[in-house]
């Protein structure tokens, strides 16, 4: 097995493989790689591009496999400190809806000690945005702070006015100035506050609970499902053109609600694409039913995000672009599952395009519809791949699920080398296959790497030591991330 697979597992179903499928797999080689190699499994956290859901199985088996029920060595007194500080940055550099998501994986499984308890306070409060999380996510943090104090300490601690003995032990330590105020708002405490963000929700919702016609509430403080919320709870008067005027909206939901918006406001909805990442982009261009001006202005914002990525890539992989022919698997499979529909796709293409920059690429199958390409048909990348052999191109990418059902992409290769034609292969695959337990290869002759993004390519060094001498890998990641906690310390 391919043991960067662990790092990209995720809890979709596949075009091949259903969701149920998926999960236990993954819960199978996670848990097993962890028995094999405590250390080497740990170490695996360092990398921060992989999927969150890969993560998250990670910190459970490390949490509820405590070093504190062995023997307290230097050695494993050293492991927890590794282990604490991977799995903190590893919340911390993950997005908020997705690292409450591995925290509250914690509780569903019962993994509760004092460790853990640690772990969600101190990311809970030793950050300078908590009221304002408390506010999007109130019953998400309300779960966490019971599974973390227990429902009985809360209660002490939120009648005694200030927090008490209790409090300060627990959460004054980390010199929040809104902790108090948070954990009673989220228990809906009676409470003299002094946040913006707690007012401004506590105001919002006593106008909706009213029945009045007009919010008036500070402008971009209150989320905009949160105000959603409210009209939706108690069948609200208010205009949803009011709404969204004072509402605080991400620029990715000004993507996703643009036509919601706009309709409500009776006018036109101005983004600003160039803070959009190249998959965002891809994304509304292929679900967003853009406006002529819109659509221009993502293929500009994705031709830049292209360079740009096609000169960080030279860090990478060294490809010389001119002798390189590119291969997009566009067939059926590739297409995903009902809850990843065409997420592989859409990283392949981008993949393909930083890569190439449109270059010399050869598409497997495939239709365009409405000017867009999608996934259809079988794998023959064979014939794609006999193609950029006849142009004599000295080197071949292949972007591909690995699923190859018409031809044999391999048997090719094996005769061109009889025949002393000598072709580098590269195949790059965004698909986790449960049912092979890794990322699925063509050919045994050609180097395969799974990717998420672009990013995932800078570790290769990492992953190929972490296949082929996983020792030297332990000792080089070691080192890395030692001298990482001693800078952090410094």
């Amino acid at each position: 097995m391919n043991k960067q697979s662990l790092l990209y597992v995720s809890p979709k179903s596949t075009f091949y493989n259903t969701k149920k499928e998926v999960i236990n797999e993954n819960l199978k080689i996670h848990e097993e790689t962890f028995s094999e190699d405590r250390d080497l499994y740990t170490y695996l956290l360092y990398f921060k591009d992989s999927k969150y859901y890969a993560k998250k199985l990670i910190i459970e088996n490390l949490l509820k496999n405590s070093l504190y029920k062995e023997e307290m060595t230097p050695e494993n007194e050293e492991r927890i400190k590794i282990e604490d500080y991977l799995i903190y940055k590893s919340l911390m550099t993950e997005n908020i809806t997705h690292a409450l998501k591995m925290l509250l994986g914690l509780k569903e499984n019962k993994i509760n000690n004092s460790r853990t308890s640690k772990l969600i306070l101190r990311f809970l409060f030793d950050r300078g945005n908590t009221d304002y999380i408390c506010i999007k996510y109130k019953k998400k943090i309300k779960d966490l702070l019971i599974h973390a104090i227990g429902l009985k300490k809360i209660n002490i601690i939120i009648n005694k006015g200030d927090g008490g003995t209790l409090f300060n032990k627990l959460v004054e330590i980390y010199k929040n100035p809104f902790a108090f105020e948070c954990i009673s708002f989220v228990f809906d405490k009676d409470y003299d506050y002094t946040s913006k963000y707690l007012l401004e929700y506590i105001k919002a919702r006593k106008i909706f609970k009213e029945n009045k016609t007009s919010l008036k509430i500070k402008k971009g403080i209150v989320p905009i499902e949160v105000l959603e919320g409210f009209s939706s709870t108690y069948n609200g008067y208010i205009d949803i053109k009011n709404i969204y005027e004072v509402a605080n909206v991400s620029s990715k939901q000004k993507i996703q609600r643009k036509k919601v918006v706009e309709k409500a406001i009776s006018e036109k909805v101005d983004i600003n694409y160039e803070k959009y990442s190249a998959y965002d982009l891809i994304k509304v261009l292929y679900n967003g039913e853009l406006n002529t001006d819109d659509e221009i202005e993502v293929l500009k914002q994705l031709n830049i995000k292209y360079e740009e990525l096609h000169n960080e890539s030279k860090n990478y992989l060294s490809l010389n672009v001119d002798e390189t022919a590119f291969i997009l698997d566009c067939s059926s499979s590739m297409a995903g599952g009902k809850d990843s529909k065409l997420s592989a796709f859409y990283n392949s293409v981008i993949m393909t395009n930083i890569l190439s920059l449109g270059n010399n690429v050869f598409y497997c199958n495939g239709k365009m519809i409405d000017n867009r390409l999608y996934p259809d048909g079988d794998t023959n990348l064979s014939e794609s791949f006999l193609e950029a052999v006849e142009n004599e191109f000295k080197n071949v990418v292949i972007i591909s699920d690995g699923f190859e059902n018409v031809g044999d992409i391999e048997a090719i290769y094996e005769k061109l080398r009889e025949l002393n034609i000598d072709i580098n292969v590269l195949h790059l695959n965004p698909v986790f296959s449960p049912k092979n337990m890794e990322f699925k290869k063509l050919s045994n002759n050609f180097i395969t790497l799974p990717f998420n993004e672009i990013k995932d390519l800078k570790y290769t060094k990492y992953f190929n030591l972490l296949n082929t001498n996983p020792c030297e890998f332990k000792r080089q990641m070691k080192e890395l991330i030692v001298n990482e906690i001693s800078s952090s310390i410094e």
